[in-house]
């Protein structure tokens, strides 16, 4: 029985493994915080049993740097000493609580443990959840340290200072009590930044990491609103469930698979999310400036600080706006064909293998087009009318609807979603549509016919690798191409003395 059992045990993959037995713990503890059976139980679970899922994602966690590349070790590195400093802080409560059978101190040891831990986490969560790009970029931390300190100084002035005033308590407690709601607003800056960075497009590991963090802040909030107004009880307060979830989620992101190049979309984001943590910044020197109008003498210095302020938030706004226009333009002609203006060959074989990881059952077809008989006329009418065809052609892809990129030479890939054919037409037919009468003009009272042949493969009926559908295309292709030869015929250009070039074949 004994292997039965452990048979089965071994059928889960770690992740699910480490997802079953979490929440398996979560159910009991929240069991025993509910039934309540002693005194001294609540102690003994919100002192020991507590502390058990903390060491347990710290053990995943130093399993996982020697597996990763550079960037990747450091997060993981950070979150270790986030997981290692908070279990300081939670075993000094319990040597408080069990051995001393006392309040810890505020501030003392554990309090600054805990905040160590929060500088790991801002360092950690943007390393490990963010994409490459943005992860290698200080942009993350800059927001997050400016987001906190304007709201902390307005909550120095709003709330803390009238506190120490009316209690006379030390500044070094009370800034060590501001620090915690900071912390939590700049991993909150973080955790937004983390989900609007991807677009949509959330790896596994990155989606736990964040939620792990939105469980800490969520539950860090919470508390702080106990502790205002009522106070904390140690023992036994349901807020301990959020802070097991997000030791139990750090643990399961630590069993998630490396970060595969599939979920790395490398999206800029927009201008208005990039000025957000500047537009939350602009009230600081607006009051300030208010303030010292309002005093009974003006202070021009202080005037003059806050409008130093105001023209360097307005001097960022301005470059941001153009250097973002200037990398959306970069990055535009990157992405396409200098010559007919479709996606180049990198770009729409990046748009195919988004589309298939992002509705693997969407019907995709994928269409492979030429041009053809291109060298011909290359060689009797010159290049320059090759190219014209080759634009022309293009032009007449893109009415067709689908995604279209030059796939190299005389050869496009035209990609279809279900949605893109209207009224239940073809790809087949929307690009025999698309293609009919194209023409170029070669001379003042000439116009010479072109014409291009295509295949289609269907995804995922014919196939489910993007290089099989492209190749099973390609020799659709070919077929149409050899069975249309026989039927062109050869056009004779008035006035030219030279025989035209093949006419598409109705």
């Amino acid at each position: 029985m004994l292997v039965s059992n452990w048979s089965v045990i071994r059928g889960f993959s770690k992740p699910s493994l480490v997802l079953l037995l979490g929440l398996g713990f979560l159910a009991v503890y929240a069991l025993g915080m509910l039934l309540q059976p002693s005194e001294t139980y609540l102690r003994l679970q919100s002192n020991l049993l507590y502390n058990v899922p903390g060491l347990v994602a710290l053990l995943l966690v130093l399993r996982r740097p020697r597996a990763e590349d550079r960037l990747e070790r450091w997060g993981w590195w950070s979150i270790a000493v986030l997981l290692f400093t908070w279990q300081v802080g939670d075993w000094t409560y319990s040597f408080y609580d069990l051995g001393l059978n006392s309040e810890p101190p505020f501030p003392g040891i554990a309090d600054i443990f805990y905040t160590f831990g929060y500088g790991a986490a801002l360092v950690a969560l943007p390393l490990l959840a963010y994409p490459p790009r943005l992860a290698r970029s200080l942009r993350w931390l800059l927001d997050a340290m400016l987001v906190t300190t304007v709201v902390g100084c307005f909550a120095w002035v709003l709330v803390i200072q009238p506190i120490l005033e009316e209690s006379g308590a030390g500044t070094f407690a009370s800034l060590l009590a501001l620090s915690y709601p900071m912390w939590d607003l700049a991993l909150v800056a973080i955790i937004v930044g983390g989900f609007f960075a991807w677009h949509g497009n959330l790896s596994a590991r990155s989606a736990i990491l964040l939620l792990a963090m939105s469980s800490l802040a969520a539950t860090d909030t919470l508390y702080s609103i106990g502790v205002l107004e009522s106070g904390y009880e140690n023992v036994g307060s349901p807020l301990e469930i959020g802070w097991l979830l997000t030791y139990l989620l750090i643990g399961l992101a630590a069993t998630q698979p490396e970060r595969s190049p599939s979920t790395t979309f490398d999206r800029r984001l927009s201008l208005s999310w990039l000025l957000f943590p500047y537009l939350l910044a602009l009230p600081l020197p607006i009051v300030q400036a208010v303030r010292a109008l309002r005093a009974d003498e003006v202070d021009v210095l202080t005037l003059g600080t806050a409008a130093v302020l105001l023209i360097a938030f307005l001097s960022h706004v301005h470059s941001s706006f153009m250097t973002t226009r200037a990398l959306e333009n970069e990055r535009r002609k990157a992405r396409l064909d200098s010559l007919t203006g479709t996606l180049n060959h990198g770009t729409i074989i990046e748009e195919a293998e988004t589309l298939l990881l992002q509705a693997p059952n969407s019907g995709l077809r994928v269409c492979m087009v030429d041009v053809d008989g291109l060298k011909r006329l290359n060689d009797e009418f010159g290049h320059q009318f090759g190219d014209q065809a080759l634009k022309v052609i293009a032009s007449c892809l893109r009415r067709s609807g689908g995604i279209v990129g030059r796939y190299g030479g005389d050869e496009f890939l035209v990609l279809f979603e279900p949605h893109n054919c209207l009224d239940g037409r073809s790809p087949e037919m929307l690009l025999d549509q698309s293609l009919a009468g194209a023409f170029i003009h070669a001379g003042p009272d000439n116009q010479l016919p072109v014409s291009a042949s295509f295949g289609v493969a269907a995804y995922p009926e014919q196939a489910l690798q993007l290089t099989a559908l492209i190749e099973l295309a390609d020799v659709s292709m070919y077929e149409q191409k050899r069975s249309r030869r026989s039927r062109l015929q050869t056009l004779d250009l008035p006035g030219s003395g030279r025989p035209g070039f093949s006419a598409k074949a109705s």
